[in-house]
């Protein structure tokens, strides 16, 4: 699973600036700075999966980060524990 190969601090790094970037370009709304202005490096996955969970649907997310709904609900519930 992709989402296993995460920087998960990277990660959470990230997701923290998005608001702070769609103030500085004046969006009224983050899906709007990543659906038109994030820009992921092919070899940055903690951008990309952040591009993505903005851009695809959830089957697709899951399908590409998770490899489908079973390893996506073991993930799940190893958070759980």
């Amino acid at each position: 699973m992709k989402i296993n190969d995460l920087n998960k601090e990277r990660l959470g790094n990230l997701l923290c600036a998005i608001p702070a970037h769609s103030f500085d370009l004046g969006h009224k709304k983050v899906n709007n700075t990543m659906k038109n202005y994030w820009l992921p490096q092919k070899d940055d996955l903690e951008q990309q999966f952040l591009f993505d969970l903005f851009n695809l649907d959830t089957e697709e997310i899951i399908d590409k980060w998770y490899d489908g709904e079973d390893s996506a609900n073991d993930f799940l519930m190893s958070l759980l524990r």
